[in-house]
């Protein structure tokens, strides 16, 4: 009789033991659950935050380098519906007299990255379509030009555009490039949206926009 009760009371441990054995596997994995989902909110999160970043900086130093740039020199001037991948402008140097005295000109514009081509396609393979770069040129058309990348993943079209001869992200401008200068009056609008691929595989696009007053409004 002893005999039979060690055996159920064996069993009955054992029994104890697999439920244990259960709880704690589904205890252990919602809490991996738990912790990899956080790793990839932060990741996420952090993504966001380096793009919103980038087109703030981007576009700051932008409006940095056409800053004091006169309104006749700068080329072409688009006004809305219009707009333009790139410019060329002369920055002011010194007075002679009352006339200003222009440094060289310089461009900034929108550029395919290397391995890509304007078809619709990723031909880089990095999960973008179509996507460039913003570049400044300085000294341009002189012996000592230097070209600077500023930023990269620069979309084909701003934010919400397609290429349809609307204006379908209510800004006032039609099939506007990633990239885009605008001037109305003597001031100078300057559109940029950014892209990339973030840590689930979605794309995250952010977009700003900044102003500059140009020097010489009668030009």
């Amino acid at each position: 009789m002893q005999q039979r009760n060690h055996a159920s009371q064996r069993g009955f441990t054992l029994i104890e033991m697999l439920i244990v054995a259960c709880v704690a596997t589904i205890l252990l994995g919602g809490t991996l659950q738990a912790v990899t989902s956080g790793m990839h909110a932060r990741e996420l999160g952090a993504a966001i935050s380096d793009t919103e970043t980038q087109v703030s900086r981007t576009l700051n130093r932008l409006a940095w380098t056409v800053t004091g740039s006169g309104l006749g020199t700068v080329d072409p001037r688009p006004a809305a519906p219009a707009s333009t991948a790139g410019i060329s402008y002369q920055k002011a140097l010194d007075f002679v007299g009352d006339a200003i005295v222009w440094g060289p000109a310089g461009r900034l514009e929108f550029r395919l990255e290397p391995n890509e081509l304007a078809d619709g396609i990723g031909n880089d393979g990095n999960g973008l379509v179509d996507e460039g770069m913003v570049v400044w040129v300085e000294n341009s058309m002189l012996p000592d030009e230097t070209e600077v990348i500023i930023a990269h993943g620069v979309r084909s079209l701003l934010e919400g555009e397609l290429p349809n001869g609307l204006d379908d992200n209510g800004n006032g401008l039609i099939d506007e490039p990633g990239l885009c200068f605008e001037i109305n009056g003597q001031t100078l609008s300057i559109r940029l949206s950014l892209e990339r691929i973030g840590p689930d595989g979605n794309s995250i696009i952010r977009t700003s926009e900044t102003r500059v007053t140009l020097r010489n409004p009668s030009s």
